[in-house]
């Protein structure tokens, strides 16, 4: 049996709701990405997500600006260096 939709009842209730459908929506891209640049060098892992969290706080950004961020970075980061 589905349940009902129904709005939500405080803004706690809304907050969690929403972090739940971000969660979905982005947590296995999310992931990928963060195993990429894991599993190479931990200095650059962490100037990532450095940028990552910067880009998410600033003013003019956004969680899927970091996140698109974080998944570039790893897409650079697996392909061969040239020599």
């Amino acid at each position: 049996m589905k349940e009902e939709s129904r709005p939500p009842l405080d803004t706690k209730e809304f907050v969690a709701g929403w972090q739940s459908i971000v969660e979905e929506h982005v947590g296995g891209e999310l992931a990928g990405a963060v195993r990429k640049l894991a599993s190479g060098d931990p200095e650059a892992l962490t100037r990532h997500l450095t940028h990552a969290f910067s880009l998410a706080a600033g003013s003019t950004g956004n969680v899927t600006a970091a996140i698109q961020y974080l998944c570039e970075a790893a897409l650079q980061a697996e392909q061969p260096k040239s020599t």
